[in-house]
């Protein structure tokens, strides 16, 4: 059975897929008007649903990877992830449940610098350990 979504979660999902559609292309495939839209962007933006709208390079530019970090016990996870985010190369940082605490999206232009985002990482009081997943190709 399809779930029935609301515009708002419509939008989301077509921006998510491909956030360069206009608001007129959007307002056209769901039957309602540019202005629609547009408004209702602006309010999940106001809201803080939509934060940012960014370009997510693929791997034929630049080098991409994944950070898998674990925090001492004893430091609030919260404090480190604010700390990681200070790092220039480091996208996007999601705390997680689980086996790892920290997930940490990372983009910079080769090996070497990616190897200093790491070492920056370690450096943070409260990371316990990491591991670093080299990214081959997004689909």
């Amino acid at each position: 059975m399809e779930e029935k979504l609301n515009l708002s979660q419509k939008i989301l999902r077509e921006l998510e897929r491909d956030a360069w559609q206009t608001n007129a292309e959007l307002g056209k495939k769901f039957k309602v008007s540019e202005g629609t839209v547009r408004q209702r962007i602006e309010k999940l933006k106001k809201a803080g649903v939509i934060k940012r709208f960014t370009v997510e390079l693929s791997t034929r530019q630049g080098f991409s990877a994944v950070v898998l970090a674990n925090t001492l016990p004893r430091v609030q996870t919260e404090k480190v992830v604010k700390k990681i985010l200070e790092i220039s190369g480091v996208k996007k940082v999601f705390e997680t449940a689980g086996e790892t605490d920290v997930v940490v999206e990372v983009s910079t232009d080769s090996a070497e610098s990616f190897n200093s985002i790491i070492e920056k990482i370690r450096a943070i009081d409260g990371v316990e350990s990491t591991k670093s997943l080299t990214v081959l190709k997004i689909s």
